[in-house]
């Protein structure tokens, strides 16, 4: 309904001008302004010749009345000639809106969809709004690197462009090609891991270790290749490694959100491997600067890069097995995650491989009991 009354306002503003074009007043004829002045004219004189007493009154009055009799038969015949003219007048405005509705209507009704609902205003794709630009700007950057592919300073600005859309295969190519041309940057080998890292969910991969390496022989203060490195050493199933890389590099850092990044991994690194961070059978708990920083990151930030590392230590026990403490940590950190039959399935993993080992056996049992799991998922 809404439409169709839009639709008629749109024709009242179309036709209304029209149709007070058509409608307008004529100027007047020049013809009957000029036989009026000439009467006044004729008046004037008539009125002058009696005064001087050369024209009688009788013919004074005769001459007045014939004047007269001509400007009213000079009326007569404009007023004859417009005529026509006024019917025109009313027959274009109403012949005018027949002939323009009789025409629309009909070809909308054909060509238009006037049944159709009307677009939110979130999906419309005529408004410009910031995310609009932002993927014109990524096409263009695209677009760009297809014909330049080898561009060093279109590819630094894809780089965090691609990372930050989570187009990480896409920056794990660009970080190649800038490696290639800046081999002695640290930085652009630390850029390479961390693309690596973040295709591979959370995994460091063969290739990002040595990628790590690279940028450690190269500059092994830079932070970012620092906190990498701790990344693989626990992948690998080093902790302690790990906890000695990253607590020099809480110490090194400056307040502020990375030192809190990096105080959360080692608060992590305590809670979900206490036997490699502290004597047996002991359970640290981590210092309150590494709880505070936890307790700083949003709790999206803390679950991603938890289940990030948990999954990678998942995926590399599952394929090659380990020691029975790696498979408590594994079995521990998911039972944290809530995933109660990934946990068991591990446990019951971990059983199968140490089963000639009485003390791993008895640890493992009692660390699913504790955490009220059964081997193989049960609950």
């Amino acid at each position: 309904m809404m439409f169709w009354i839009v639709a008629a306002l749109v024709l009242a503003a179309v036709l209304i001008p029209l149709i007070r074009a058509v409608a307008a007043e004529p100027e007047r004829d020049n013809a009957v302004d000029a036989d009026v002045a000439f009467f006044k004219a004729q008046e004037a004189e008539i009125d002058r010749m009696v005064a001087e007493g050369a024209l009688p009154a009788d013919e004074a009055a005769a001459a007045r009345a014939e004047a007269a009799r001509k400007l009213i038969a000079r009326a007569r015949e404009q007023e004859a000639a417009s005529a026509p003219l006024a019917v025109r007048k009313a027959l274009v405005p109403a012949l005018a809106v027949v002939a323009i509705s009789a025409l629309s209507i009909p070809l909308y009704l054909k060509l238009g969809s006037p049944g159709m609902a009307d677009r939110p205003f979130a999906t419309r794709t005529d408004i410009s709004r910031p995310e609009q630009d932002m993927l014109r700007l990524v096409s263009r950057l695209d677009a760009h690197l297809a014909e330049a592919p080898n561009d060093l300073r279109g590819l630094e600005i894809a780089l965090p462009v691609y990372m930050r859309l989570g187009r990480f295969e896409d920056a794990v190519s660009v970080a190649e090609r800038i490696v290639v041309q800046k081999p002695d940057s640290a930085d652009a080998h630390a850029n390479h891991a961390e693309t690596q890292i973040f295709a591979g969910g959370g995994a460091v991969s063969d290739d990002a270790r040595k990628a790590i390496a690279k940028a450690m022989a190269l500059d092994g203060t830079l932070p970012r290749a620092r906190f990498y490195a701790g990344l693989a050493a626990e992948q690998a199933g080093n902790g302690p490694e790990a906890l000695t890389i990253w607590r020099a590099l809480e110490a090194d850092l400056k307040d502020g959100p990375e030192k809190q990044a990096v105080g959360a991994q080692i608060a992590r690194l305590a809670k979900l491997a206490p036997s490699q961070s502290a004597p047996s059978g002991a359970i640290p708990a981590p210092s309150k600067d590494a709880a505070d920083a936890v307790r700083a990151l949003p709790e999206a930030e803390q679950k991603q890069a938890i289940r990030s590392m948990v999954e990678g230590l998942e995926t590399r026990l599952m394929a090659n097995g380990g020691s029975p403490d790696d498979w408590q940590r594994l079995v521990r950190a998911l039972a944290m995650l809530g995933e109660k039959a990934r946990a068991g399935a591990a446990l019951a993993k971990a059983l199968s491989s140490h089963q000639a080992d009485q003390p791993a056996v008895a640890a493992l049992t009692t660390l699913g009991r504790d955490l009220g799991l059964e081997a193989g998922g049960a609950q």
